[in-house]
């Protein structure tokens, strides 16, 4: 069979409100960058016998003359409506859609209304059994694994499908993913729910090899908590695998964007390991964790200062 891909649009926050001003908002340009993993690690475990392409309507218009005879749509909240648009025009063709990603994982009833199957949470033994089932008319509605993925039993991400667009995207940045899962309870987090509630690592080796496997001179670290280690044996674990990208030479010609809750923040040993391995820009995301919560319903002062102090050690270390 012939698979196309396709990651969705989706109109960044501030194209949302014109209207909106603020000091420095003539500064940010307007920019696009490669796609999360979620395709590239759809390909990768693709069997070889199918066909796969990928188009990025971010950068470039869906090709709805497409001989593909699987449509593969995979999208987070903000694509929705235009994900939703593909699904019926491909649809209308008689075209077969498959759909899965944070948005259709969540919203399942919502997403069956638009697709002929929908997969549910995580993907990697779920998408070649679709595969499998759609080429022996058997096809399901709904797939979901029944157990979490071995982070370490499936392949690299087949990042290629993106390389070939490089000179269309205005920021080149590839993306890591140490880990999934997360036992906090956050207001509106959907990784929990997604990708369960238990971290799951991935082995140190297998992330050192894919951290020597990206082209780009960005890195964006993909877990949401990589900061948020709450077990002695998880802090361990980060100090040792940024240590081990930094024996590599990965900060030679890389570097790391790492993303965190204004909670949890690292020590100076974890610092100076993200250091090391080539972390450059951190920044925190406020409005789901207790502590920034707690500054924007009003209870500002020890709660500002600890984030305030947080942001300096950070600097310090810096980033």
């Amino acid at each position: 069979m012939k698979i196309l891909f396709i990651y969705p649009k989706f109109i960044k926050y501030l194209e949302s409100f014109p209207e909106v001003s603020f000091p420095g908002r003539d500064l940010i340009p307007d920019y696009s960058y490669p796609p999360a993993l979620g395709i590239s690690v759809l390909v990768s475990v693709t069997p070889q016998k199918h066909e796969c392409i990928f188009q990025d309507e971010n950068v470039e218009a869906i090709d709805y003359e497409t001989d593909a005879d699987v449509i593969a749509i995979s999208f987070f909240t903000p694509q929705a409506g235009f994900a939703y648009d593909i699904c019926n025009k491909f649809k209308a063709l008689g075209k077969t859609v498959v759909i899965g990603g944070v948005h259709p994982s969540v919203f399942t009833d919502e997403a069956q209304n638009y697709a002929d199957i929908v997969c549910v949470g995580e993907g990697e033994r779920a998408w070649p059994q679709i595969l499998s089932d759609l080429e022996n008319n058997c096809a399901k509605k709904i797939y979901k694994q029944d157990s979490p993925t071995d982070l370490n039993s499936v392949p690299l991400p087949s990042r290629e499908v993106y390389y070939k667009n490089t000179d269309r995207y205005g920021i080149l940045i590839d993306y890591l993913e140490f880990s999934r899962g997360c036992n906090a309870t956050c207001d509106s987090c959907v990784v929990p729910i997604v990708s369960g509630r238990d971290f799951r690592f991935k082995s140190i080796e297998r992330n050192v090899q894919n951290a020597n496997a990206l082209k780009y001179p960005m890195c964006f670290i993909a877990d949401d908590i990589v900061f948020m280690q709450q077990k002695k044996e998880d802090r361990k674990y980060l100090v040792e695998l940024f240590n081990e990208i930094g024996k590599s030479g990965f900060a030679k010609n890389h570097g790391f964007y790492i993303s965190s809750t204004a909670i949890f923040p690292p020590d100076e040993e974890l610092l100076a390991a993200m250091q090391f391995a080539g972390a450059t820009v951190s920044y925190f995301t406020f409005g789901f964790d207790p502590l920034s919560n707690m500054i924007m319903a009003g209870c500002q002062d020890r709660f500002r200062q600890k984030v305030i102090d947080q942001v300096k050690q950070l600097q310090d270390a810096g980033l």
